[in-house]
């Protein structure tokens, strides 16, 4: 059984402009997973460090036909590794 992924929600924050030709790194986050919902965060910068932008996305998963999936249920290998990622995240947040 294949589920879909939904986006629903994104915040995005602006800091700075970028020009034709600038380089950046985006680093993307799960910031919060419930099995229902997923919270992406995203962080923006220049090469030389400067913030650019900031956002957050909140995804649902659904199936083909639009109703939504029990993760835990459905998909639990996805989910477990999804709450590793989370895990080794708040340990390093510990540091």
């Amino acid at each position: 059984r294949r589920s879909y992924i939904a986006g629903y929600r994104v915040i995005l924050q602006i800091q700075k402009a970028l020009t034709f030709g600038d380089e950046i790194t985006i680093s993307v986050t799960v910031e919060s997973f419930t099995g229902a919902k997923m919270v992406l965060a995203y962080d923006m910068r220049k090469q030389n460090g400067d913030e650019v932008c900031s956002a957050r996305s909140e995804h649902t998963f659904l199936d083909r036909e639009g109703r939504f999936v029990r993760m835990k249920r459905d998909m639990p290998l996805f989910c477990e590794a999804i709450e590793r990622v989370l895990q080794e995240d708040n340990r390093q947040s510990m540091k």
